[in-house]
């Protein structure tokens, strides 16, 4: 008995940081909800160690406000805001707010990804987690199994889901890039910086930098580049070459002396997990057939 309630317990607790999620999901998704064109008017200088690759590019952004017509100045703040993986004065990002609260706007899909988008993945696989073991009570076999069955087959579709979106997002900005992509120089003006805390000194680190280069048409771009794994960092202050689509430079890679992104490593890592979750599903699904 003390142990139903302990995991009743847990559930319950894990179940309403999922409803919190949620309900801050459909905040911004509601009629309540006002959408305008942002331009971006100034762009910062990013600290050159100890930021967070979440924070993305520091910009200035503007935009009038349709209800009441005046004009609403912010920086892009990042993380669950939205994040700008690159910007140049003049470029044009989506934002939304409340129809109250224009100075509290929020990033749409065209500065990164919709951050509500995560909070309603992260709500949904809270509410999963919470609300597996309080069926398995009350289906009929052993409780282990259906926890097993139910848990294996919600990891393994999320592990999928995850690595088809990694594929065809890499793929899609390969094949911009391969298509239109123009070469130039680069110089580093900060490294955003992920290791692995089980790994020691000489363990592998992950480094996004974030860089600024000149278009053909004259336009300054702050770009954060997406992570890759090398043992030799680009270091601030540092030149070097980078692919960008001249329709959007928003769009770019290193060059492949620079870029050793983790795709493959990332691929492995998701189908392994996909798979143990497949494999937790099977186990559990023979514990149900021979109880």
């Amino acid at each position: 008995m003390p142990y139903d309630v302990a995991v009743l317990a847990c559930c319950a607790v894990v179940g309403a940081f999922g409803v919190r999620l949620l309900r801050r999901h459909l905040a911004f998704r509601g009629r309540g909800i006002v959408y305008a064109d942002a331009t971006v008017t100034s762009v910062g200088t990013p600290l050159e160690h100890g930021g967070k690759t979440v924070d993305g590019v520091p910009a200035e952004l503007a935009f009038v406000d349709r209800l009441s017509g005046r004009e609403v100045v912010g920086p892009a703040r990042g993380g669950r805001y939205g994040r700008l993986n690159a910007a140049w004065e003049g470029r044009t990002v989506e934002v939304r707010y409340g129809a109250h609260a224009p100075e509290d706007f929020r990033l749409g899909p065209h500065g990164h990804r919709r951050p509500a988008t995560r909070e309603l993945a992260c709500g949904s696989a809270l509410l999963y987690l919470a609300l597996v073991p309080v069926a398995a009570r009350f289906l009929p076999g052993p409780d282990l199994g259906w926890v097993l069955l139910l848990y294996g087959l919600g990891w393994s579709a999320v592990m999928w889901a995850a690595l088809r979106r990694a594929v065809l997002h890499d793929l899609r900005r390969r094949r911009r890039l391969r298509v239109s992509a123009v070469r130039t120089t680069a110089r580093v003006l900060a490294v955003r910086e992920r290791r692995d805390p089980r790994s020691d000194d000489r363990g592998t680190r992950t480094y996004s930098p974030i860089v600024a280069f000149t278009t053909e048409d004259g336009r300054t771009v702050t770009a954060l580049c997406g992570s890759y794994t090398s043992t030799r960092r680009a270091w601030p202050g540092r030149d070097i070459a980078v692919r960008y689509d001249p329709a959007d430079p928003a769009v770019l890679a290193l060059d492949r002396e620079h870029d050793h992104d983790g795709l493959l490593t990332g691929v492995i890592v998701l189908a392994v997990l996909a798979l143990a979750g497949a494999a937790a599903a099977v186990i559990g699904a023979i514990l149900l057939a021979t109880s």
